[in-house]
């Protein structure tokens, strides 16, 4: 099965798009697998090396060269080779509920679900991946920084990229969820594998218009779809990209 998986910064709306593009493709309930990163303490120390402070900062640099998924080409890998998996199945509206709110990393683990798209006569199958949300420089939170080494993780095992950036804080300076560093590593890296489009998300917001015209100047060449992930708008779009990476 093709994986596709969703990226961006905290407070995009990746895990709102994962549920609502389910319900535009007409499910009424989707069962979840959550894959929970496990700490794995360093070899002989008992110390997770990831709780403490310095440890590697997000990066998905092409330049470097180095391979987030070097240690498992399996998105279930996570940090290293330890998760902690369950299944849980939500009608809709119970999930965005549940799984979505105002604060920063509600997300924390890749939590997936398998859809069907209507191609042709025929179906095609995919699984969706809602992943942590990734912020540039080292966190201070080692949970959020397992979650984001095991979204880094997940990356090159994908076969699509959706790339979620929020429009309406897209060129306001000092927000959280405006563009940085990591949306253009994440482009940079994807621009040398393909399968790969921007989600311009929140146009139902003011100053989203102008957001979508900062993002494809910001990054040019790149296919850049406009959406609403609350209100479903441009999800037509998205199906078709989708799709035609299948």
């Amino acid at each position: 099965m093709r994986r596709c998986i969703v990226l961006g910064k905290p407070n995009a709306g990746k895990t709102l798009f994962v549920l609502h593009f389910a319900e535009f493709l007409h499910a009424k309930e989707v069962t979840i697998k959550f894959q929970e990163p496990v700490a794995a303490p360093r070899k002989g120390t008992g110390v997770d090396p990831e709780a403490r402070t310095g440890s590697a900062a997000c990066s998905l640099d092409p330049v470097s060269g180095s391979d987030p998924g070097a240690h498992g080409r399996n998105p279930g890998a996570g940090f290293g080779p330890s998760t902690s998996e369950h299944f849980k199945t939500y009608k809709i509206q119970d999930a965005v509920r549940d799984l979505t709110g105002p604060r920063p990393h509600t997300t924390r683990c890749l939590q997936s679900v398998v859809l069907e798209l209507p191609a042709g006569k025929g179906k095609k199958t995919v699984e969706l991946i809602d992943t942590s949300g990734l912020t540039d420089g080292i966190h201070q939170d080692a949970e959020i920084r397992r979650a984001m080494s095991q979204t880094l993780s997940s990356v090159r095992a994908a076969h699509i990229i959706l790339h979620i950036i929020d429009a309406s804080k897209a060129g306001k300076k000092g927000a959280v969820e405006a563009m940085g560093d990591v949306d253009y590593q994440v482009a940079a890296f994807a621009q040398m594998r393909g399968g790969y489009c921007i989600l311009a998300n929140k146009i139902d917001l003011p100053g989203a218009r102008d957001g979508v015209k900062k993002i494809r100047d910001e990054f040019p060449g790149h296919i850049v779809i406009p959406i609403s992930a609350l209100y479903k708008e441009g999800f037509k779009e998205v199906k078709a990209f989708v799709l035609r990476e299948l």
